[in-house]
């Protein structure tokens, strides 16, 4: 895991450029199976995974970071992760959405908000 050292608008810009075979990639790797791959059958759509992969290339392209739930993730915890494809830590995540919406985050409400609600969904 690393720290971010890009800008959104540095990361967006990267991401523009991503293939979505990588972020497929990088996904299968960091994926549950049975919440990925395996989904992709007549009930989910013979296309699951590679409609999950264009719609986290589809977030990297607009916010220049995602991330795999822990109900999806192989470790059964979130995995942050920006447009160069590097799991982030914390702290980075934290940094990347203020600046992404600088608007909706005050920085005591943030944080409060923001360990309330992993706390309510660990």
């Amino acid at each position: 895991m690393i720290t971010t050292l890009l800008s959104v608008a540095q990361l967006r810009a990267i991401a523009a450029s991503l293939a979505v075979g990588e972020v497929y990639g990088f996904l299968c790797a960091r994926y549950k199976r049975d919440r990925f791959e395996g989904r992709d059958n007549d009930i989910w759509g013979r296309d699951y995974s590679a409609c999950v992969a264009q719609s986290a290339s589809d977030d990297l392209k607009r916010h220049g970071f995602a991330l795999i739930s822990k109900h999806e993730s192989a470790t059964g915890c979130a995995v942050y992760y920006d447009a160069t494809l590097n799991e982030i830590d914390g702290a980075s995540w934290d940094s990347l959405v203020r600046e992404s919406r600088p608007s909706c985050y005050h920085s005591s409400n943030f944080r409060h908000a923001t360990k309330k609600s992993r706390r309510e969904h660990v």
